[in-house]
């Protein structure tokens, strides 16, 4: 849900004690470095392999607007 909104991961480990409070089972939700290094890495696999699929073999257009503003 972090990656999705994104949310850095850091965020959740100040979340941490009210999960540990609130939520039953709260203890057991991993810190952000395992969340990044087990986790993320599994989930960015799984949602390249949907993305790969909704687009096999299909015509895409990447469109970019150079449009200039005041600060360039």
């Amino acid at each position: 849900a972090f990656a999705i909104a994104d949310i850095p991961l850091e965020k959740v480990n100040s979340l941490l004690p009210f999960f540990k409070k609130h939520v039953k089972n709260g203890g057991s939700i991993p810190h952000a470095p395992t969340l990044r290094q087990n986790y993320l890495p599994n989930i960015f696999d799984k949602h390249y392999q949907s993305l790969k699929l909704l687009f096999d073999s299909k015509p895409v257009a990447i469109i970019m607007d150079e449009t200039t503003d005041d600060c360039a």
